[in-house]
């Protein structure tokens, strides 16, 4: 992966994050490895999106809307929107939401795992009906979805 193609790498309380940023719009939230290094900013609007970050990650502050670029199918754009509207301290299953978009649970998680603009688009409060389910489709990543429900007093 070619981590010059962020515009900010930075620490936070969880893991580091990249983001991305194109006109003055967010394109891609990624978490990182930790021994990726550090890239400041290179933005005003970048900078914005690493401190409304971090307000979130330390103080528990609530991510407000900000211009986001999602490009993805019809379907992964319909699923995104309706994450957008989960408040947070609230989780609703894959198969609630599956209902709710006349889907299946299946096609739920897997637009879930191409989320590009985690945290601002919360998939991690989407769970399974018996537990917490998977996150960003890989099993060493619930780590970070169990802190950001705990972060948000959330009993997946």
């Amino acid at each position: 992966m070619n981590y010059q193609n962020y515009s900010s790498i930075f620490t936070t309380p969880v893991e580091k994050i990249g983001i991305r940023i194109v006109d003055d719009t967010l394109t891609n939230i990624n978490w990182l490895p930790d021994n990726v290094p550090i890239l400041d900013s290179n933005s005003s609007f970048s900078n914005k999106i690493q401190s409304l970050i971090l307000q979130y990650l330390e103080d528990g502050r609530p991510l407000p809307d900000i211009p986001m670029t999602l490009t993805g199918t019809a379907f992964q754009l319909k699923v995104w929107n309706a994450l957008k509207n989960i408040k947070m301290g609230h989780v609703i299953t894959y198969g609630d939401l599956a209902s709710k978009l006349q889907t299946s649970s299946r096609a739920i998680g897997q637009a879930c795992r191409t989320n590009p603009v985690v945290i601002f688009v919360p998939c991690h409060r989407v769970v399974s009906a018996s537990g917490i389910g998977g996150y960003m489709g890989k099993q060493n990543r619930i780590n970070i979805k169990t802190w950001l429900l705990e972060h948000e007093k959330v009993n997946a």
